[in-house]
């Protein structure tokens, strides 16, 4: 059967570890999903977490694959003395995305780790260039999808 407490220690894991690792490797201000509503008015730069599923396929007698879509949402404004900017903050989200995302029991044993996300498939970039209310801003969407296999209770 499937564990009731996947769901919560999953996205609470996944959410976690991109919060910190982006933010972490680039700098830029990370707003996961999940998380009060934030008010962004003035910030120039950020990249929101946004996650779906997990959703359970069953495989062999007690044995289950839970599979997450991840998308990411980068924003920043366009510079003219860096106009690549952009695609900075994506070369490290891609790089993040593209290793194991460890997993832990959030909510109960926050130490215990009880797997590890893998990236399932490809990395899917969609870039737009739209105007800002006060400077022109860049927007990318970063889409994947990861899973893990797991032993019901």
């Amino acid at each position: 059967m499937i564990d009731p407490r996947w769901d919560r220690w999953i996205l609470a894991s996944v959410n976690t570890y991109l919060t910190e690792e982006i933010a972490k490797l680039s700098g830029i201000t990370v707003y996961p999903e999940g998380l009060p509503d934030v008010d962004r008015h003035g910030a120039q730069e950020w990249v929101e977490i946004r996650l779906s599923g997990p959703d359970y396929t069953a495989l062999l007698n007690d044995e289950w694959r839970a599979r997450v879509d991840i998308t990411l949402l980068v924003r920043c404004i366009i510079n003219e003395e860096d106009a690549y900017r952009i695609r900075d903050y994506k070369g490290v989200i891609s790089k993040i995305l593209s290793g194991t995302i460890p997993l832990y029991e959030y909510g109960t044993d926050d130490t215990q780790q009880f797997g590890c996300l893998q990236l399932l498939g490809r990395i899917v970039t969609t870039d737009y260039q739209r105007s800002g209310v006060d400077k022109p801003m860049q927007e990318s969407l970063i889409d994947c999808r990861g899973f893990v296999d797991l032993t019901g209770i």
